[in-house]
């Protein structure tokens, strides 16, 4: 928020970066003007920060939700924030990136022309890195008509062909971390209509099973899998080493349910699947945890 500039030499010292919305999404936070965005990466490059953006276009966005305002069906949310939306932003992003020598860690990345548009700002030398999530590895939207307002999130899930550029750009290389993204709204608020429901999807106890479950389907490795979740934040963000460990079985196979699940909101766009990988044990702060599931 362009209020908080001030705030943000006070905290320099106690921060790894700094969250821009360039696109309105969950609550009032967004920067979509020029003018702030070129303030913001000034500050950035003066104190050595990072900036993580949700980069989609705002005026796109907002011509396109009064050209869609009376539809109802749940599969125009990726109409009214098409590709485009991300593409232009993405643009700009890598512009700003290049301009003041200040990385960008472009969040939620979902399409191909934000994935090509990464590529070749990399080749070029110019600090950006790209975070994708699970759900836009895993779903697509040809099942809006199944999963309605629980399949809505921003950026909106993509297409089968999306979906596959993803996850070469995986093997590639050109997507650094993969993140949940975790969204734990209630069944009765995504039980609204299109306008009311809000958009994200609890996802932060199923990235590891969906993954574990794609090494067991040759998609991707196991190393891989550690490098995306874990060693690239911990590059990226200067982040202090820690003993925790994670200790999942990638042998047996359980169908997950809605009451399978820990979050509070007990439903996931996931359930019906098939998963192996379940954390089994987790290890932190010197202390065991044993997760169970019903």
């Amino acid at each position: 928020d362009r209020n908080n500039f001030h705030q943000i030499h006070l905290v320099k010292d106690q921060i790894i970066g700094i969250k821009v919305f360039m696109g309105s999404s969950t609550g009032d936070l967004l920067l979509d003007d020029a003018s702030s965005l070129h303030a913001i990466y000034a500050i950035a490059r003066a104190f050595n920060l990072i900036i993580a953006l949700h980069a989609e276009d705002e005026e796109f966005i907002c011509n396109n939700s009064q050209k869609y305002a009376h539809e109802t069906d749940f599969k125009y949310h990726s109409l009214i924030r098409a590709p485009e939306a991300a593409a232009i932003a993405v643009k700009q992003v890598i512009e700003l990136s290049r301009l003041y020598n200040v990385t960008s860690y472009i969040l939620h990345v979902s399409t191909q022309a934000e994935i090509d548009l990464i590529r070749k700002a990399k080749e070029s030398g110019i600090p950006v890195l790209a975070e994708t999530c699970a759900h836009y590895l895993f779903l697509d939207d040809s099942m809006y008509g199944d999963l309605l307002g629980r399949l809505k999130m921003n950026p909106p899930i993509r297409t089968k062909d999306d979906r596959e550029y993803l996850w070469q750009a995986l093997r590639d290389g050109v997507i650094d971390t993969i993140a949940s993204d975790h969204a734990p709204h209630t069944l009765a608020e995504k039980h609204q209509p299109l306008a009311k429901c809000p958009s994200g999807v609890p996802g932060v106890e199923t990235t590891l099973p969906l993954l574990i479950t794609a090494y067991r389907q040759g998609k991707i490795s196991l190393e891989r899998i550690v490098e995306l979740t874990h060693t690239r934040a911990q590059q990226i963000f200067a982040l202090a080493a820690s003993d925790d460990y994670i200790l999942v079985n990638i042998e047996d196979y359980h169908t997950l349910t809605d009451d399978m699940m820990h979050t509070k909101v007990k439903w996931s766009p996931y359930a019906g699947m098939s998963l192996t990988g379940y954390p089994q044990y987790v290890y932190t702060n010197q202390q065991l945890f044993t997760l169970t599931r019903e």
